[in-house]
């Protein structure tokens, strides 16, 4: 289980291609980074239509009864549905790795749903791959890929999330190339995808999927290729819809944006930016009509229905 974010998948990578050599797991020759299965823990039917009204998304043939034990089974998920989530996977899992959430979820929510035969190891919500690097009982200097994660882990922790960890790393000039490239992939690709599927958890938790398999498998995965042949088209409709913004009074904007695909979030930050005390857009996904915005406490809030004036007045 792994919560969502980069250093969350790069936590996940690790214990995935390690998982043979982490501390207090014992040795199993089944187990493989080759065996890399995935099930969608919150299916529902929009799951099916993406923005293009493609499916990048294939239904795993194999019931839950058909996996194999010894075969580690991935799924990526928020905190908010996490005990759902485990509530499913408890019955056909002996070791259970939660990475990124944080150890009261873990105590208060989660310990409950197991059996008593069961093994966890959990990670803290910040440096959960430098937590995960710590068990692994391998030579950093002489495996590649565990330092090119790691490296990977640290500089996004430090540099783009201003954690700052406890014990100094030197990163070869060599590796911190590499290790950038992943984070600067990472971070457009996300931009994109949490701006389209912002309010469909599904598509946020598959986004991390593909990108954990395309570093294990070192695999384009199509799914994130599509999002970047978006990227243009999406900023130039933000750039549309951007005119479209009327001021209703009392500090309400409003955006109509019917099913164009845009940059929600883009725009509801430059609202917040220039003054809007309260700004919200309306907008059309699988037919039926939705509201994203934002009040004067810049707090994201999503509902379905029609925009309703005096409703939001009262509320802020």
């Amino acid at each position: 289980m792994a919560n969502l974010g980069l250093d969350s998948c790069l936590a996940a990578t690790l214990i995935i291609e390690n998982i043979n050599h982490i501390s207090g797991i014992k040795k199993n020759p089944n187990l493989s980074e080759e065996i890399l299965q995935y099930k969608e823990m919150h299916y529902d039917e929009d799951l099916r239509d993406d923005c293009e009204g493609k499916n990048y998304y294939e239904e795993d043939d194999e019931s839950d009864e058909e996996i194999q034990e010894d075969s580690p089974l991935v799924c990526f998920c928020d905190d908010d549905n996490l005990a759902q989530a485990v509530d499913k996977l408890s019955d056909i899992s002996s070791i259970l790795f939660f990475v990124g959430y944080e150890e009261k979820t873990i105590k208060e929510e989660i310990i409950c749903l197991l059996h008593s035969n069961q093994r966890i190891f959990f990670t803290n919500g910040f440096g959960a791959a430098l937590s995960v690097s710590t068990r692994i009982k391998k030579d950093l200097a002489k495996d590649y890929y565990l330092n090119l994660r790691l490296s990977a882990a640290r500089i996004f922790c430090e540099e783009y999330q201003d954690v700052k960890l406890n014990n100094e790393y030197l990163i070869p000039e060599k590796i911190r190339t590499a290790a950038q490239d992943i984070i600067d992939h990472y971070l457009t690709s996300w931009a994109i995808a949490y701006n389209i599927f912002i309010d469909d958890n599904n598509r946020l938790n598959q986004f991390h999927y593909e990108f954990l398999k395309q570093l294990i498998f070192e695999e384009k995965s199509q799914f994130i290729s599509h999002l970047f042949e978006l990227e243009k088209e999406m900023e130039a409709e933000t750039e549309r819809q951007r005119k479209n913004v009327k001021y209703l009074g009392q500090g309400i904007y409003l955006l109509k944006a019917g099913s164009k695909r845009f940059f929600k979030t883009e725009l509801l930050k430059e609202g917040f930016e220039s003054g809007f005390p309260f700004f919200a857009i309306q907008y059309v996904k699988n037919k039926k009509t939705k509201i994203i915005s934002m009040d004067f406490q810049s707090q994201f809030y999503f509902e379905d229905g029609e925009f309703e004036f005096c409703r939001s007045i009262e509320l802020n």
